[in-house]
């Protein structure tokens, strides 16, 4: 029962935490998702074909897909959209919002805000399970709720899959929730069937996450072995991965929904290289701008933790046997983020591509603490962690372009953002230290948006505000 209630406090500190600043990482990826979640509460359809003239006057054509038939759908699987809609109802309930037209909903930046709300909501869910599975192969609660809080502030949870709706929350949800099934499941066969439907849903968000499908079969041969039920708990998660992952697919192809990256793909593929995906792997890790281990340096005690696991000659814990199983899928999400040409993730925080092994990097790191016990060592440990936090608070709470504005753009050039833009965003952030805290709240008939700048101040002793402004982001009473 404690642990029940100390996983719902999690949640409640870590959604606090997300949201109590609205201010949304502006992106493509959320676009999209954004729109057609509006477009089933409000128009009882999926495809964006009524947002098209809006969508090209306003020099966003990349975020929508038309079939053969001219229908208009997001670049990015529908069913993210999908996913997205309870979020959002509620959302649109709380301000009061019975209806927008397509107008409204284009021409304002609330989509972004409720779509925030909602990656923000999906990215709290993955705590509670990460906080589970930490909790699992824990005697206490201390050490779980340390690296909970890891996860939730040092890493690019905070900055990028909580920031805007840009599918990495909804994944991470659905591939928490599948791990703690698996890592929690018996003999019984129902647990591994659930498995497979969660895990025909996350493949169909994010084509990366199709690298968790190996990660049942690792950890039941880790084990038990190569037996009679390996086979049986494999067929049962087939079984639902194919009937989700088959059904969404026929419900695609009924509707003629054409698959939005599969040009990316083409792309990534034709031009690979084995130069390019070294430079890649190295960039994506330990970069000044983009890489893992630069914004969260606590993450390589989970390096720590892999090495001693490899060299473990004894039997092995259970803690140890889901660690050698998982491994690789980290190993695997480098490669394939690295082999993507925008690898970057476009104009993105931290190494976006990254985020939905993060929370392996968290058992990792977790276990590597056991190794921490010199004093010099533990104080170490210490200042990354705050490094960590400031650093992710600052990229969360600033989220203003000026520094991306002057990115040298082609793929070309991405390694060379990554390592020597002057400035580097970590000085550029630390040099202008602003805080930015935007809320949105319903006065009458108006949704509005209260904007307000801080910054931290040595002279003044405090934190002073800098900047109160509100605007309205739509009168609700104008069809």
């Amino acid at each position: 029962m404690k642990k029940i209630l100390l996983a719902l406090v999690v949640f409640l500190v870590s959604f606090f935490s997300f949201t109590h600043s609205l201010r949304f990482f502006p992106t493509t990826d959320s676009i999209p998702n954004n729109f057609v979640a509006m477009n089933l509460i409000f128009e009882n359809r999926i495809d964006l074909t009524n947002y098209k003239e809006l969508i090209d006057e306003g020099g966003l054509a990349g975020i929508k897909v038309t079939n053969e038939n001219g229908i208009v759908f997001s670049k990015s699987p529908p069913l993210v959209g999908l996913l997205s809609t309870p979020p959002f109802y509620l959302v649109n309930k709380y301000f009061g919002i019975d209806y927008l037209t397509e107008t409204q909903i284009f021409n304002s930046a609330y989509h972004q805000y409720a779509g925030k709300i909602t990656a923000s909501l999906y990215t709290s869910l993955s705590v509670i399970f990460v906080f589970l599975i930490l909790s699992r192969f824990s005697k206490g609660h201390a050490k779980p709720l340390l690296m909970t809080a890891i996860y939730v502030f040092c890493t690019n949870i905070f900055n990028t899959a909580s920031q805007a709706n840009t599918m990495h929350g909804v994944s991470l949800f659905l591939i928490m929730l599948y791990v703690w099934i698996l890592l929690s499941a018996k003999n019984k066969l129902f647990p591994f069937l659930v498995a497979g439907l969660i895990a025909g849903l996350f493949t169909q968000v994010r084509i990366s996450n199709v690298l968790y499908l190996f990660f049942p079969f690792a950890l039941i041969v880790a084990k038990s072995g190569i037996t009679k039920e390996l086979f049986k708990k494999m067929f049962v998660i087939g079984l639902g991965f194919a009937l989700t992952y088959g059904f969404i697919t026929l419900w695609y192809r009924e509707l003629g929904v054409p698959y939005g990256l599969e040009s990316e793909m083409s792309y990534s593929l034709t031009t690979w290289g084995l130069e390019k995906f070294i430079r890649n792997v190295i960039s994506i890790l330990f970069s000044f701008n983009f890489g893992l281990f630069f914004y969260s340096p606590l993450l390589l005690l989970g390096v720590l933790g892999a090495w001693k696991i490899a060299r473990r000659r004894e039997e092995r814990t259970e803690e140890e046997l889901f660690l050698t199983a998982i491994l690789p899928v980290a190993i695997l999400f480098v490669a394939f983020a690295s082999s993507w040409w925008m690898w970057i993730g476009g104009g993105a925080l931290n190494a976006r591509l990254l985020s939905e092994s993060v929370p392996i990097y968290i058992f990792l790191t977790s276990y590597s603490l056991k190794y921490i016990n010199r004093k010099i060592a533990k104080i170490l440990v210490a200042t990354t962690f705050v490094f960590s936090f400031y650093l992710n608070f600052l990229t969360t709470y600033q989220l203003e372009w000026a520094w991306w504005a002057n990115l040298l753009p082609g793929e070309i050039m991405y390694n060379r953002n990554a390592w020597f833009h002057d400035p580097i965003l970590a000085q550029y952030m630390l040099e202008n230290n602003y805080i930015y805290v935007n809320n949105v709240y319903r006065k009458n008939n108006e949704v509005i948006e209260r904007i307000r700048v801080y910054r931290p101040s040595f002279v003044q002793k405090g934190i002073p505000k800098l900047f109160d402004n509100e605007k309205v982001l739509i009168t609700l009473d104008e069809r």
